[in-house]
Parts: C-alpha cells; sequence; structure tokens
C-alpha cells in the first residue's frame, strides 16, 4: 500500500512539476527495468502454457530474454554511478535519492511497459507466432527506455511531460495490464471451449 501512495503521488507531483527529478527519474527507471523484464516474461511463460492447448507447436526461446536482462542489469548497475549529491538538508546519500523512486518506477513505468507488451504481444501473435513468445516484449522496452540514460546523465532537456504521457498514462497505475491479461485469458477459455466442441461434435 505504501509503494502504491508513493505511485499515485508521484503522477500528481509529476503534473505539478514536483516529484522526483529528470535524473531520479531515469535512473529509477533503469533501476526497474530488469525486474519489468523477468515480471513480463514470466506472464509469457504463463500465457505459453495457456496458448499450447489451442496450439501445441508454439514455443519460446529464453535466449532473447537471458541476453535483455543482462544488458538491463548492467544498465541498472550504472544507474547507481555518478549520482548527483543531494542536498545536505535532505539527509539522503546519492542511493537514497534514486532508489526511493523505485516502487513508483515499478509501478507506473513497470504497468505501462506491462500493457504495451501484452497488446504488442497480441499482435505479433497474428502475425508471426513462432517469435511472438520470445521477442514481443523486447521492443517495447527498448523504446520506452530510450530517453532513460539522457535523462539520467543529465543529457536531454525536462522531460516531466514525456514522463506522464509516455511512462505513466497507458499503464494507468496498474489498472490497464490486469483488464488486458483478464481479456486475454477470457479469448484463450471461449476459443479453447470452441476447440473441446468441435473435437466431440
Amino acid at each position: 500500500m505504501p509503494s502504491l501512495i508513493k505511485a499515485l503521488l508521484a503522477c500528481v507531483l509529476l503534473v505539478s512539476g514536483c516529484g522526483p527529478t529528470d535524473e531520479e527519474a531515469g535512473r529509477a527507471v533503469m533501476l526497474a527495468a530488469p525486474i519489468v523484464l523477468l515480471v513480463g516474461t514470466g506472464i509469457m511463460r504463463f500465457l505459453l502454457f495457456l496458448w499450447r492447448r489451442l496450439e501445441p507447436g508454439l514455443d519460446m526461446s529464453m535466449k532473447p530474454s537471458l541476453v535483455a536482462f543482462w544488458v538491463l542489469a548492467g544498465g541498472a548497475v550504472l544507474s547507481l554511478v555518478g549520482i548527483t549529491e543531494p542536498p545536505a538538508a535532505s539527509g539522503q546519500t546519492p542511493w537514497q535519492s534514486v532508489t526511493e523512486w523505485l516502487p513508483a518506477a515499478l509501478i507506473l513505468f513497470g504497468n505501462t511497459s506491462l500493457a504495451l507488451w501484452l497488446v504488442t504481444w497480441r499482435v505479433w501473435l497474428l502475425i508471426d507466432p513462432a517469435r511472438a513468445f520470445s521477442w514481443s516484449g523486447l521492443p517495447v522496452l527498448a523504446v520506452l527506455l530510450i530517453p532513460a540514460p539522457f535523462m539520467a546523465f543529465g543529457s536531454m532537456a525536462p522531460a516531466n511531460d514525456f514522463i506522464f504521457l509516455v511512462w505513466v498514462f497507458p499503464g494507468y497505475m496498474g489498472i490497464v495490464p490486469p483488464c488486458l491479461l483478464g481479456l486475454l485469458l477470457l479469448e484463450f477459455f471461449l476459443r479453447y471451449r470452441k476447440m473441446r466442441r468441435d473435437r466431440e461434435a
């Protein structure tokens, strides 16, 4: 609950121009990215488990996710290097100035990533089922993460509007991904029931 409160507060603060600095937001997102990848990969494995009942030939290679994980893990380590010293009055260490925003990054950026990942996966499944489970999340994370290192290392103009519109809004603070997953599970259930009826006919 405290993490959710912090995430909601972050939304309000971002709109008002307060909240985390661009550096803190960029570094927190870089720190959250490997965790988001692991959660998304787990969801893909779960969907594969279900969809194989409809199409037994489907498969998922773990190599793309493993390579991406180590790249993102390296980025997470870099996100804790060279942090601008917070004001002495804050009483925070440089690491604390970033890690305190990690829960908000996981909830806001994480849910946006998962929402777009699920949409991309479903479209990809129609076009290229053989690679949908293995690759669909990587373009999503790659695009969403492009501004993070620039923000983290001060090479980008103030980006609070970008954070709200792209990192926060699509996931709608955790509402969208469960709804999308619920629709996908409903689709599976209906298709599976139809398949069984066709076999029994």
